[in-house]
C-alpha cells in the first residue's frame, strides 16, 4: 500500500502580527535532533541550516518504503511574518513558522504510462442494432432510425473530411487500438456499455500496464462492484481503472479498491474523473493514479481544451491545478488526449498538443495561466493516454489508424525530452532520491512504485501474486 501523500502543512492559530514565537525558532541549543524525520519534523539544524531538499534527514526509516524530502518553510511574508527562505523545489510547502520535513514527490513509473482506452470489438461499446437503439448516445446523433433505409454514412464522411484519409471506406470494422506493437506500454478496455470486454491486441504481457476499465458515460455500471475482481482476475489485467460515469462512485470506488488491497496487493488503480468534477484528493488508501478527461467528443474538444493554447481559461488546465490543489504529484498524473479531434486538428495543420504531452514525460515544463492564477506545468507527468478515434453515428466504426499516427507523435515528444526505449517510455531518474545501500537494486516493487524491489515487502508481494494471479508478474 502506497505510504506517500503531499502534504500542505500548516500550524493553527498561525496569525501572529509581532514576530516567530521563540519556541518554534531553530537554536544551536535545540536537542539533538532524530535521525530521520518525519512530515512535520523540524529540520532546519538537521539539514545544516538550509531549505531545500534534504534525503539524508528527511527520509524513510528503511521500512520497505522509498520516499525522502525537503526542509520548507511556506515562503513570503504571511501575517506579518517573513519567511528565512522557501529552498529550492519547496514552492509554498511546509509549515508556516518554522522549517519542516516535507515529502517530495514520488518518482514517475518508468517505463511511463503511454497507450489508451480501447472499447472496440464485436461485443463491447456500442455495436449491436438492439443496444444501439436502447442508448441515448444513438437516439441523440442517428437520424432515420427505425426506417427501412439504413442511417446516412456520416462515419465516412467524417474520414474524408475530418480525418482525411486517403482511402476513405464505406464501410469499416471495430478493430482494437493502442498495440503494443505501436511502442504502447498501458492499455485499458472495458465493455463501455457492451456484453463483452474490448479485445486487445496480443496478450497481457505484453503490456507493463493494463488496468480493466469500469463505467462510462451512457453506461449502466451501477453493478460493477459485483463482478469486477472475477473480470480483473480472468483478464490477466493488473488491476482497474474508475471512469467516474455512468453508476461509478468515488465513494464505491475507494471502498473497493481498500477492499481489494488486502487481497490483491500489487493490482493498481486509476482515477477518472470529468475536468469538472470536484478532484477526489491524493492520499494513502486510495488511487495510485490519476487520468482526468482533458478533453470533450468529436469536434469540440480541441482547441477549447487543447492545453498548449496558452487558454487560461481552459477546463483542461484548470482540472490539472485542481488536481494539483488536491495533492496529485505531476508523477502520478497521467495526461490524456481525445484520439478523433487530436487527428483532425493535427491533418489540418495543428500539431502542438501530441508532442508537448509527449514532453511532459520528462524534464519538462511550461508556464501557464488558469484564470489569472499562475500555474506551471512541469514534468515529469506519469504518462499519456489517449481514448480511441470512433465515429459516433450510424456504424460507430473505430479508427485505429488514426490512434497509431496520434501515438507517434507523443513518442516523438518523448524522444526529445529524453524518453528511449519501446514507445520512448523509458526515462532517466530525475531529482533527488534516496540513498541506496550497495549492491541493492532501485528498481520499483512491480504495483508499488514507492516500494524497492530489494524490500522484504515486496518480495512477500511477489510470492504470494506467483501463487495466485501469475500473469501480474513482469520481468
Amino acid at each position: 500500500m502506497r505510504r506517500w501523500v503531499l502534504p500542505a502543512l500548516a500550524l493553527a492559530g498561525a496569525g501572529l502580527a509581532q514576530g516567530r514565537p521563540s519556541s518554534l525558532l531553530p537554536t544551536d541549543a535545540s536537542s539533538k535532533p532524530k535521525e530521520f524525520g518525519e512530515p512535520g519534523d523540524e529540520c532546519f539544524l538537521a539539514c545544516d541550516k538550509k531549505a531545500g531538499p534534504c534525503p539524508g534527514f528527511c527520509r524513510a526509516s528503511g521500512k520497505g518504503e522509498t520516499w525522502s524530502g525537503s526542509c520548507c518553510i511556506q515562503g513570503g511574508w504571511h501575517n506579518g511574518v517573513q519567511a528565512i527562505g522557501e529552498g529550492e523545489g519547496c514552492g509554498n510547502r511546509g509549515c508556516e513558522l518554522n522549517h519542516c520535513c516535507v515529502r517530495d514527490d514520488p518518482p514517475p513509473p518508468n517505463p511511463r504510462i503511454i497507450g489508451g482506452w480501447t472499447d472496440c470489438g464485436e461485443s463491447s461499446g456500442i455495436t449491436s442494432a438492439a443496444v444501439m437503439g436502447q442508448t441515448r448516445r444513438f437516439r441523440l446523433k442517428a437520424r432515420g432510425w427505425g426506417q427501412p433505409k439504413a442511417p446516412p454514412p456520416n462515419c465516412t464522411r467524417e474520414e474524408e473530411n475530418a480525418l482525411q484519409f486517403k482511402h476513405a471506406q464505406a464501410e469499416r470494422g471495430r478493430d482494437p487500438s493502442y498495440s503494443h506493437e505501436w511502442g504502447a506500454t498501458a492499455i485499458l478496455p472495458g465493455k463501455f456499455g457492451g456484453s463483452a470486454l474490448a479485445p486487445i491486441h496480443g496478450a497481457a504481457t505484453d503490456y507493463r500496464y493494463y488496468w480493466i476499465t469500469f463505467g462510462g458515460e451512457d453506461t449502466d455500471s451501477t453493478s460493477w462492484m459485483e463482478t469486477a475482481e472475477d473480470e480483473i482476475i480472468r483478464a490477466g489485467a493488473h488491476g482497474a481503472a474508475f471512469d467516474i460515469e455512468g453508476g461509478v462512485t468515488q465513494k464505491d470506488m475507494h471502498a473497493w479498491i481498500l477492499q481489494m488491497r488486502a487481497k490483491h496487493p500489487t493490482w493498481t488503480y486509476v482515477y477518472i474523473p470529468q475536468a469538472a468534477d470536484k478532484m477526489v484528493g491524493y492520499t494513502d488508501d486510495g488511487p495510485d493514479y490519476v487520468a482526468p478527461m482533458l478533453y470533450y467528443s468529436n469536434h469540440n474538444s480541441y482547441p477549447a481544451l487543447d492545453i498548449s493554447k496558452y487558454n487560461e481559461k481552459s477546463e483542461a488546465l484548470n482540472a490539472l491545478l485542481k488536481l494539483r490543489k488536491a495533492g496529485w504529484p505531476a508523477s502520478r498524473t497521467i495526461l490524456t488526449y481525445q484520439s478523433f479531434d487530436a487527428c483532425r486538428t493535427r491533418v489540418h495543420g495543428d500539431n502542438t498538443l501530441l508532442p508537448l504531452l509527449g514532453k511532459l514525460m520528462g524534464d519538462h515544463s511550461v508556464m501557464m495561466k488558469v484564470y489569472g492564477e499562475p500555474y506551471e506545468l512541469k514534468g515529469p507527468y506519469a504518462g499519456v493516454l489517449g481514448w480511441p478515434a470512433q465515429c459516433g453515428e450510424d456504424d460507430q466504426r473505430c479508427w485505429p489508424d488514426a490512434d497509431r499516427a496520434n501515438l507517434e507523435e507523443v513518442i516523438k515528444g518523448a524522444k526529445e525530452a529524453g524518453g528511449t526505449g519501446k514507445g520512448a517510455a523509458h526515462f532517466k531518474k530525475i531529482g533527488h532520491t534516496v540513498p541506496i545501500a550497495e549492491g541493492k537494486s532501485e528498481e520499483a516493487c512491480p504495483g508499488h512504485p514507492n516500494i524497492l524491489l530489494s524490500s522484504p515487502s515486496c518480495q512477500v508481494s511477489r510470492v504470494r501474486v506467483r501463487v495466485t494471479v501469475t500473469v501480474t508478474v513482469r520481468g
